[in-house]
């Protein structure tokens, strides 16, 4: 349990990566659009200027406020991305970019005055950008400038070619980050429920496949307990015993403890195969006799350890008839010695070994007792 705890934290704290991740590359990719869509305003705003546009210029000719206000929105439909809006105007030298002090032209796009030039860089961002002395300069390529303003919103300026009048224009525009945060974040949330979703609906199968994966191990564990030649457990598989037991609701348990009689006689006059035999066969008897979640153990060459959860087998007198059945048509013989315990008043089954063994051998005792005073 402690392992797939541990596994469902590392889900989340990857989910959780994945996700800020996720936001992170997408706020940077939207930045990146702003850019790329004010290039494209570079390639198509000769096909939005009126024809005579530049020689009514020329002429001198005054282009009212209203036109100015049409070509700006008529610049802004050029705009794919939500939130991006543009601003496009006509100058002849750097003194004509304007900065202001106040935060009105940041916001005036917003707004829809179209009516004064939004201020697209500030002096601080004219030292990176060197905006004015392209200009100056006389730079004859458009370039393009990319920066957060003084307001912490992000901003562009394309810098047009001159013209024959010796004007350039300057197409301007603001990007609301705020929007695009806000569509990043509900995307980012939809990848964030689906994740969880899939979790939850995971989640009972990883259970399963843990479970699974915790038998097999738990399987090959107990392989490495079992005796070779009867399949019953080991003396290594007495602490697994111990955890079961102390693992389960308070009930009433019975140990027993047998030893096989006559099993070195039979090793000495008939061969080891015929002993292997004999221990097998008492093994199948044991077997026979207790088939609920009882722990059969071979704990010795001749020895061997049964924990009965009585709860299950029925009362002791019972379960004892039953072995007497299983074994009446047998030629084993064996002794016994059997002690009744509680949950609630298990130690170990060292201290029951020592108990059960003791009344084994003293069985065993009277059996040679009863034996010896037969042939008198």
């Amino acid at each position: 349990m402690r392992r797939l705890k541990i596994g469902v934290s590392l889900y989340i704290i990857a989910l959780i990566t994945i996700t800020l991740g996720f936001y992170m590359y997408n706020l940077e990719r939207q930045k990146n659009i702003l850019l790329s869509e004010l290039e494209k305003g570079i390639e198509l705003i000769e096909s939005i200027l009126p024809a005579d546009y530049h020689d009514r210029i020329l002429r001198g000719e005054e282009i009212s406020l209203a036109e100015h206000e049409l070509l700006t929105k008529q610049l802004t439909l050029y705009a794919n991305s939500e939130g991006m809006k543009y601003v496009y105007t006509m100058v002849a030298t750097p003194q004509e970019l304007a900065y202001s002090t106040s935060s009105v032209p940041m916001r005036q796009l917003k707004n829809g005055d179209y009516g004064i030039f939004l201020e697209t860089i500030v002096p601080e961002d004219d030292s990176i950008y060197s905006i004015k002395s392209r200009i100056l300069q006389g730079e004859e390529e458009d370039f393009t400038g990319r920066y957060k303003d003084k307001w912490g919103e992000y901003s562009a300026l394309i810098v047009g070619k001159n013209t024959a009048d010796g004007r350039r224009y300057l197409i301007g525009a603001e990007y609301d980050l705020n929007e695009y945060r806000k569509t990043v974040l509900l995307e980012t949330f939809k990848l964030l429920l689906i994740d969880l979703l899939f979790m939850v609906l995971a989640l009972p199968l990883i259970h399963l496949i843990f479970q699974e994966f915790k038998r097999e191990k738990q399987m090959i564990k107990e392989e490495g307990m079992r005796d070779e030649l009867t399949g019953l457990y080991t003396r290594k598989a007495l602490e697994m015993v111990e955890v079961r037991i102390t693992s389960k609701k308070p009930t009433q348990w019975a140990a027993f403890y047998f030893d096989l009689d006559g099993l070195k006689k039979i090793n000495d006059s008939k061969g080891h195969r015929a002993g292997d035999r004999y221990i097998t066969d008492f093994s199948q008897i044991l077997q026979s006799t207790f088939i609920g979640d009882d722990f059969l153990l071979r704990v010795g060459g001749d020895e061997f350890l049964v924990v009965v959860d009585l709860v299950h087998e029925g009362n002791l007198s019972e379960v004892w008839k039953r072995l007497l059945d299983r074994s009446r048509n047998s030629d084993v013989s064996f002794s016994t010695g059997v002690e009744l315990f509680k949950t609630t008043e298990f130690k170990s089954l060292d201290e029951i070994i020592k108990i059960t063994d003791h009344r084994m051998y003293l069985e065993k005792k009277r059996k040679y007792q009863e034996e010896g005073s037969g042939k008198d």
